[in-house]
Formats: C-alpha cells, sequence, structure tokens
C-alpha cells in the first residue's frame, strides 16, 4: 500500500533547536562519539564528531490519552529535510521497529514490533485497516519517535469480495 513518510519540518525542527539552545525546551547538546542517534529532520544517522540535540518532543497533532512525549535527536546546526516522502529511510531498516496505528481522534488502534527488515509489510498491515489515520513508528529499544507515515493521497482502500 502506497505511503508518506513525514519526518519532523524544518520549521518545528528550527523551533526545537532554540528552544534547547535558550533553555525553555529541556534537552541537552551532545557530541557522538560513535554512529547512530539518527535525526529526526533529515532520518539519517549521526555520524562520528556531529554534535547533536537530544530532547523530548511531543509527536501528537492531537490531545489524547496516547498522546506521549517522546526523546529525539536533531542535528544541532540544522540539516537538509527528508524528501523522499514515498520511501522508508534507510536507518528504519534496521533494528527493531514499534509501529502503531491511530486513528483520527489520536486513540490507538493496533500496533506490531517488527524487525526494521519487515516494516513494509507491518505498514501496510496496519494501514489496510479502516479505522487507521495514521502510523508512528518508534524504535522497539529505546521507545525514541521516529517518523509519522500516513496513508499516500488519494489511496484506494481494499474492497472485500
Amino acid at each position: 500500500m502506497p505511503f508518506t513518510v513525514t519526518a519532523i519540518d524544518s520549521a518545528t525542527a528550527q523551533i526545537c533547536r532554540d528552544e534547547v539552545a535558550s533553555g525553555t525546551r529541556p534537552g541537552r547538546r551532545v557530541t557522538l562519539d560513535e554512529a547512530g542517534a539518527p535525526c529526526r529532520h533529515c532520518l539519517r544517522p549521526g555520524q562520528i564528531g556531529e554534535d547533536m540535540l537530544l530532547f523530548t518532543y511531543q509527536p501528537f497533532t492531537g490531545d489524547g490519552p496516547y498522546a506521549v512525549p517522546s526523546p529525539i535527536f536533531l542535528h544541532a546546526e540544522g540539516c537538509d529535510p527528508y524528501d523522499d516522502r514515498d520511501e522508508l529511510p534507510a536507518l528504519l531498516r534496521h533494528g527493531l521497529r514499534a509501529v502503531r496505528s491511530y486513528d483520527d481522534q489520536h486513540d490507538l488502534i493496533d500496533g506490531d514490533v517488527v524487525a526494521g527488515t519487515d516494516l513494509e509489510v507491518a505498514i501496510d498491515r496496519l494501514l489496510n485497516d479502516d479505522r487507521a489515520a495514521y502510523l508512528h513508528i518508534h524504535s522497539a529499544t529505546a521507545g525514541c519517535f521516529t517518523c509519522r507515515i500516513d496513508p499516500a493521497p488519494g489511496r484506494l482502500r481494499p474492497v472485500d469480495a
């Protein structure tokens, strides 16, 4: 099933950087001593020696009992936004991923924990539920929010025979 990957947009990423720098958003600047710590704006892993910001982020766009903040990383000095929105970023294909589906009221419908290599199968299964409005993908080990997945615009739901 076609889908759209949504990373943190550039304006929100800059607001978060400014708030961490001014101390109005709790967080800290870290220099990576190993590769990893994927940036939630460009959806690429940070590299050794890069400065990243680690802070709490609220990925939900609405209120509800499932609206839980999550730790995330951003490149401290900015980066290009993730723009290949119809393809999963390479970083999602490694490790374990928690995939959760939500309805248009932001209530949890279903979820799964899968290997990154099986992520597209889980996305397809969860988006095929007529109640699903969007998905959130998290690291299953650290719990960090990674990105949002939406059904591709104009998609057709399967019709039961």
